[in-house]
């Protein structure tokens, strides 16, 4: 069981860096959807950060599983070409790497 944490977070730090080490800092949380003191306590404390999709991402992502989807339901058809259905559970299997490298 994981120790209870403080409901609210009372300390501060504060840190000297040059304008343009926090310009770069702050773009970097933006990009992954958290503030700047999520990131640095994420980065801190070597929590994963995931970036966010960009909508130009997302909408790869999802033409990638709508794909698998077709090519699984065209394997799912296919009975008596042994060879092309097994061509097309590779394919299959290709693009579940794919998802599963996106989603970690």
């Amino acid at each position: 069981m994981r120790p209870k944490q403080p409901t609210h977070k009372s300390a501060t730090l504060s840190i000297r860096l040059y304008p343009t080490e926090k310009i770069a800092l702050k773009l970097l949380a933006k990009n992954c959807g958290l503030s700047l003191s999520d990131y640095l306590r994420k980065t801190g404390l070597h929590q994963k950060i995931k970036s966010r999709f960009t909508p130009e991402e997302l909408s790869i992502y999802q033409m990638l599983v709508d794909y698998r989807n077709h090519f699984s339901r065209i394997s799912n058809f296919i009975k008596d070409q042994l060879d092309f259905k097994k061509e097309v559970q590779l394919v299959i299997e290709k693009i579940d790497h794919h998802l599963n490298k996106i989603r970690e």
